[in-house]
This record gives C-alpha cells, sequence and structure tokens, in this order.
C-alpha cells in the first residue's frame, strides 16, 4: 500500500486478457522461469495475492500462496524479496512478515507483531531489517530464532532500505533526510538531507545511491538524487514542478539508466544534466503503480481504478511492449524467480 487508497462504489469488472497467455489456479509443480507479482489486493478486503509468470510456458498462476498453503495471505501485500532460498512477504496490514521457500512455496515461518510493515532487507543468514509506515522504527529481525529482535528508534513513516556495506540506507517519507545506521550497532548514526518524502531508493553500476523524493502537490517539490554512499555527499539533483514527483525508480546497469515513474514511464541516462521531457511509456489512460526491471525488461502494471485486476505490461528498455496479461488486484511489486 504505498498510496492511501479510498474505496469507492465497485464498478462492474471488465477482465481484459491477452488469448495468447493462460492462467492456472492450481498449485505449482516443476521449476519455472519468470518472477512473481505481488498483488497487493484491498485494504482491510483481505485479499492480497501472490502471482507467477512463467515466460516460457507464457502461463500466469494465479494466488500461489493460497494454493500452496491452503489458506489465504491477508492483508495488502506490500512487497516481496528474495534470499537465501525464501521470498520474503511482508503483508502491511496484517502486520506480518512471511517467508516462503522458494521451490514450492510453502510456509517457512511467519513473524507477527508489526505494526504496519513496509520493505525487507537482509544483511546475512542471521539478520534482516523491515521498515514500518507506524511504530516510528526500523525492525531488526532475528532470522535464525525467527522473531523480532528490537525495534532501531527511527520516528516517521519509513519506506525502502538498501543496505551499503555496514550501513542500511533509510527512506524516510515524513522528513527530508536519508537516514544512515550502522548495521553492526543498530544504532542512527547520520542523515543526509535531501528533500521531502523520500520513498525509494537503488544502486547503479558505478556503486553510487540514486534515491527518489517524492514532495508534496502543493508545498513541496520532488526530486531524484544521486549520493555517494562513501562520502555522503550529494552528487546529482534534479528537481520536478511542483505537481510532477517521482514514484519508483530502478536502474538498469547494461544501459547504464534510471528509469523511474512519474505518471508515464522516463528514462534518465546516467550522464543527464536535465530531466527527460518525453516518457519512453506513455500512461494514456493507464494508472501506473507496481514497477521493476527484471532481466533488461521493464515491467509495468496498470492498477485501473484499483478495484479491478491489474494489467501488466513488458516492455524493453526503450519501451517497446512486448505482451500484455492481466494480474492480481493492485499489482505493486515484481520478484525475479529464483534459479
Amino acid at each position: 500500500m504505498r498510496r492511501i487508497i479510498f474505496l469507492w462504489a465497485v464498478f462492474q469488472l471488465m477482465l481484459s486478457c491477452d488469448p495468447k497467455i493462460e492462467h492456472e489456479v492450481t498449485a505449482i509443480t516443476g521449476k519455472k522461469n519468470g518472477f512473481l507479482i505481488g498483488n497487493e489486493g484491498n485494504f482491510q478486503w483481505g485479499n492480497a495475492s501472490l502471482s507467477l509468470y512463467d515466460k516460457l510456458e507464457k502461463k500466469v498462476y494465479k494466488d500461489i500462496y493460497k494454493s500452496s498453503n491452503n489458506k489465504d495471505l491477508g492483508d495488502v501485500l506490500q512487497s516481496v524479496t528474495y534470499f537465501n532460498n525464501a521470498y520474503y512477504l511482508v503483508v502491511n496490514h496484517s502486520g506480518k512478515l512471511e517467508a516462503i521457500d522458494s521451490d514450492n512455496f510453502k510456509t517457512k515461518f511467519t513473524i507477527t507483531g508489526m505494526r504496519s510493515p513496509r520493505y525487507f532487507t537482509a544483511i546475512n543468514k542471521e539478520k534482516a531489517y523491515v521498515s514500518d509506515m507506524l511504530v516510528n522504527g526500523i525492525y531488526c529481525i532475528n532470522l535464525t530464532e525467527k522473531k523480532i529482535e528490537k525495534i532501531i528508534p527511527l520516528p516517521g513513516w519509513n519506506e525502502q532500505l538498501l543496505i551499503v556495506g555496514n550501513t542500511l540506507f533509510v527512506c524516510n517519507k515524513n522528513s527530508n533526510k536519508l537516514f544512515l545506521i550502522d548495521t553492526q550497532t543498530n544504532t542512527v548514526t547520520d542523515s543526509i538531507q535531501v528533500a521531502k518524502g523520500a520513498n525509494s531508493i537503488c544502486l547503479d553500476a558505478n556503486q553510487k545511491i540514486w534515491l527518489a523524493c517524492g514532495g508534496s502537490l502543493t508545498n513541496y517539490a520532488g526530486y531524484l538524487f544521486q549520493i555517494d554512499p562513501r562520502t555522503k555527499h550529494i552528487i546529482k539533483q534534479f528537481e520536478f514542478k511542483l505537481n510532477e514527483a517521482p514514484t519508483a525508480i530502478q536502474f538498469e546497469s547494461s544501459n547504464n539508466c534510471l528509469y523511474y515513474l512519474n505518471g508515464s514511464l522516463f528514462q534518465l541516462a546516467d550522464t543527464a544534466t536535465i530531466l527527460p521531457s518525453v516518457p519512453i511509456v506513455k500512461k494514456m489512460n493507464a494508472n501506473f503503480y507496481g514497477f521493476n526491471i527484471i532481466d533488461q525488461q521493464l515491467l509495468l502494471a496498470d492498477v485501473k481504478d484499483f478495484v479491478q485486476s491489474s494489467t501488466i505490461s513488458i516492455y524493453d528498455l526503450n519501451g517497446n511492449l512486448i505482451e500484455t496479461f492481466t494480474g492480481g488486484i493492485n499489482a505493486a511489486s515484481f520478484c525475479k524467480l529464483a534459479n
């Protein structure tokens, strides 16, 4: 749930589906090649789901968590992350972290007691972190004992996380700072002044940080920053118009470009000095929400009115459409399948 979703009267569902794509609801058997789709579902509806798209079979396997575990996943699947033979599902309104086996998608363990978790990242097989929008802190997770070990105090809505060396960089939407946590001491040690509303973060090919700040529609401009994690200095910054802002970013090393969502999808070369004026994928009537780059392909989810099933589109790195198929409700995250 990366924005507040207002529920309104349900429109008649109109599911558009590419006839070339098959849909399967049965349990997964055998190795697959493709990616997982994390479908948020609707806030308080308990209809979050996990889908799988197999690129070779051209099949969408729907609700694979339920088919593998004989139970519903929960309320609002915020993010999906692969680490050490497991996919970690952060289920926001259910307040839990669910680890499922990467081979059969069955639950390995569940950690509950979180208030409103958002994103997961692991430092090693024993230790991980989860951000939260309401708890005023970062959860330090003991993966060996499968429990919350402590909460590192950090006021406000904390979002995406990035580990570089022994430092955890934390996006904070309520401030104009990017916070740094020492992963050896689990303490906040520093911050970098950026802009209001940091929401997403990634590394580029030269191990520099890219940060997206959403600002606000009326009071604060959105920004993109390139930051040196070693010196903590800002290398580049790009300011958006007051009614525009980046909502998601990904870096593609093969062409040294940053891709970001600002309604439409834009491509920013690492050498650029100004923001591009023309998108590579125009939103037209789409409501782009989930975005990732997997195997040098752009994955975009159009969530329509937040009630209908999403439309998933795959593009090449230049924005040329490859194929389109139907996903779940509010497709928000994509995760490459482990080999």
